[in-house]
């Protein structure tokens, strides 16, 4: 039996309250569209006003000489072959760029190289406006019925059932990567100043995934849900939409008809010789309609529809002198990689780095380290002739901040540890004391303390502890005792490698040999085909 029609509202209202805490009822004002074109708009019943000095990323931008925007475009993710959506909002003259591997060869959302294209193009503030349509073949609830295609997932098990083989778990993470991607392309559009929104069927196992819920909350979203017999169709369906602009709550309507009123979609098999609900999935024309004269003030209308490989030569690009300037060199906040502009912390280091930028320029070093890479040198690059005027620096900048320079190398050290544990005391480093534990040997920490750095807070022990004692385990892991041949050859090629060295004793001698604490662990072998 179809559930009745006041079961399907009520299965609804359960998706979207599992979803996220939404509003109750949708904000929407027509006076908004008009004012809505270019600025960012809660989705929220209690939205937060914005202030009005705040513009949008489009105008911030432009003011900024970024890119001169004369385009904002609409989005169609997994639009289709028909692309409804994008094909009513091209009738209007609105910009439009439709994504679809069946449309075009390249836009396999898929490939990684794609996916990073598309990426860059949500980001760049182009898109005013993004709408998301990702099959929803696998996360369909029609499967979990009799009658038709075989469930790959239940909502138990959204990454697969457990008896799938191996080309059916592949659908399943596929279709699972495809939903996530199409939402991470959203949240750009959105970060980027733009609105989006994601369409799934009100049913969708899609929509218990922890990505979409994510969606839905942080960027606040609307759940819209359309009956299909709202716009003309004669159709058991419902879609729902999670969109961030509010507008689109207009699209909003419930079946009111009796049970039974509607041809039956599960098990069904249309004219085609394929699943009815793979018919169903376009959008009726006047759906799109409607949508396109609610999205339209948002975008530019020059007509233009476009493809993923045109936009690639519309994307703005940031001029050299154009906020925002990034300055990292990994050295952590008391580090500045730019000393050209105003800062906050002391140039400890500007009279020795003069006197070295002068010796390089004089000796013209810079040369030779380039020379040294073309000719992929294994040797250090400077002769200690070279090197000795930068070491009569070194040594007058510390007697002259109270420290004897030590150029000794401690024992299994490449580098003048005593010289640069000098250069962090001079700069005030608060982990200035680490430094001595590479001049004599990192501890393990278990018989002795290592100090905690100076750049965390320390959080504070609530009461003593001891350390775990050391663990003698006497067997493997089960995998490792299932195949002890390939566990013994696995052993043979670390020892011929040298990564292991076999003891020639008993456990007992074992310990007494490593007297300060012997852990032996359980083996484990992990194989893959």
């Amino acid at each position: 039996m179809e559930p009745s029609t006041e079961q399907q509202q009520v299965d609804a209202l359960e998706v979207m309250h599992d979803v996220s805490p939404l509003h109750e009822s949708p904000a929407s004002s027509k006076d908004a569209s008009s004012s809505a074109n270019r600025s960012r708009l809660s989705a929220t019943a209690s939205s937060v006003q914005i202030p009005p000095e705040v513009h949008s990323s489009h105008s911030v931008l432009a003011d900024a000489g970024i890119s001169d925007f004369s385009r904002w475009l609409f989005l169609d993710i997994c639009c289709g072959v028909q692309s409804p959506l994008s094909s009513a909002l091209h009738l209007l003259k609105g910009d439009v760029l439709r994504f679809d591997i069946l449309l075009h060869e390249l836009d396999d959302l898929l490939t990684d190289r794609t996916y990073e294209s598309l990426l860059r193009v949500c980001a760049s503030g182009l898109i005013a406006y993004a709408g998301a349509s990702p099959s929803c073949c696998e996360y369909s609830r029609l499967k979990l019925r009799p009658g038709g295609p075989p469930a790959l997932r239940t909502p138990e098990y959204l990454q697969g059932k457990p008896d799938l083989s191996g080309d059916q778990l592949l659908k399943v993470q596929e279709s699972n990567m495809m939903l996530e991607r199409c939402v991470q392309c959203l949240r750009l559009v959105n970060s980027a100043g733009g609105h989006s929104h994601l369409e799934q069927p009100h049913t969708a196992m899609s929509w218990q995934e922890p990505v979409v819920q994510q969606y839905i909350e942080q960027e606040s979203c609307s759940c819209v849900c359309i009956a299909a017999c709202g716009y003309g169709k004669d159709w058991l369906k419902t879609w729902m939409l999670a969109a961030t602009y509010s507008e689109i709550s207009q699209l909003a309507c419930a079946c009111t008809h009796p049970q039974g009123s509607h041809q039956q979609i599960a098990g069904a098999i249309s004219s085609s010789g394929q699943f009815l609900s793979r018919d169903t999935a376009e959008y009726p024309a006047p759906l799109a309609a409607e949508f396109a004269r609610i999205v339209l003030p948002l975008l530019t209308t020059h007509g233009d529809d476009l493809d993923l490989v045109t936009v690639q030569g519309m994307l703005p690009v940031k001029d050299i002198s154009s906020p925002p300037f990034a300055r990292q060199d990994g050295g952590g906040f008391p580090s500045q990689a730019d000393w050209s502009t105003s800062h906050n912390f002391s140039d400890c280091f500007q009279v020795l780095r003069k006197n070295f930028f002068k010796q390089i320029m004089q000796d013209r070093l810079d040369q030779v380290i380039l020379r040294a890479f073309q000719d992929r040198q294994d040797q250090p690059p400077f002769s200690p002739e070279q090197l000795a005027p930068f070491k009569v620096f070194m040594d007058e900048y510390l007697m002259a901040q109270g420290l004897v320079p030590n150029w000794t190398v401690p024992p299994d050290q490449n580098l003048c540890l005593h010289i640069l544990q000098h250069m962090c005391v001079c700069m005030g480093d608060p982990d200035v004391h680490l430094f001595q534990y590479l001049i004599d040997g990192v501890p393990l920490g278990i018989h002795e303390k290592i100090a905690p750095s100076g750049c965390f807070p320390v959080q504070p022990h609530s009461a003593d502890f001891d350390p775990p004692l050391l663990t003698v385990h006497h067997t493997n892991w089960s995998s490792a005792e299932d195949d002890p041949e390939t566990v013994q050859q696995l052993i043979n090629k670390e020892v011929e490698a040298g990564w292991v060295e076999i003891f020639p004793g008993t456990m007992e001698e074992a310990q007494q040999f490593f007297q300060h604490g012997l852990a032996v662990g359980r083996l484990g072998l992990a194989l893959s085909q």
